[in-house]
């Protein structure tokens, strides 16, 4: 697992694993319920997720992420 971005958008979580891909979910605990199914360690303490508007900005960084 290496995750390289959560996005808030709205009421959708975007999660992008550079090894798995991204994955969508809508509810904060299916967010930490994914994170640890991923990492294979279901004792993760939860995470904070902060939100701010999503840029083109982001998605180039991710992008940028991925590609390494």
């Amino acid at each position: 697992m290496q995750i390289v971005g959560i996005i808030v958008d709205g009421e959708e979580i975007l999660v992008i694993d550079a090894n798995k891909g991204e994955h969508r979910v809508t509810k904060p605990d299916e967010l930490w319920a994914l994170v640890r199914r991923l990492s294979g360690d279901e004792t993760l303490p939860a995470l904070r997720v902060t939100k701010r508007p999503r840029t083109e900005l982001d998605r180039e960084e991710i992008d940028d992420a991925m590609a390494r």
